[in-house]
Order: structure tokens, then sequence, then C-alpha cells
């Protein structure tokens, strides 16, 4: 299946991997350009494997190790 990658994407990814090392939620808000928090808070909503292969329409075991 093909996927169409836009800058969002890179974005949304961008802020995702800065969470992940620590980065505090107001810098990545700040980062964001959000005016609100809960903006950032739902743009950095954390996903299951399964939920990801279900958006995306994906077999889960894509994700199998």
């Amino acid at each position: 299946k093909e996927f169409k990658i836009n800058p969002h994407c890179f974005r949304h990814s961008r802020l995702d991997n800065l969470k992940v090392q620590g980065v505090p939620l107001e810098k990545l808000k700040s980062l964001a350009n959000h005016s609100d928090i809960s903006t950032t808070e739902s743009y950095l909503k954390d996903r299951s494997e399964e939920d990801i292969a279900e958006i995306f329409g994906m077999d889960p075991s894509y994700f199998a190790a």
C-alpha cells in the first residue's frame, strides 16, 4: 500500500521523537507554535502498534519482531 508523506508527517514525527527524548511538553508546544497545550497533547497521543496498523490498513504482523 502506498502512503503519501507530507510536511505535516515530518513535523508530527519530529515532535514525537523529541517527546521520547524527554523534551518537556511546554517546549514542544512552543516549538510547534500551538496556542493551547491541549493541541500539543492531542498531537502527541500515544498509539499502539495495533492502532497504527488499523489506521493505515496494514497487517498487524508487520510490527512483529
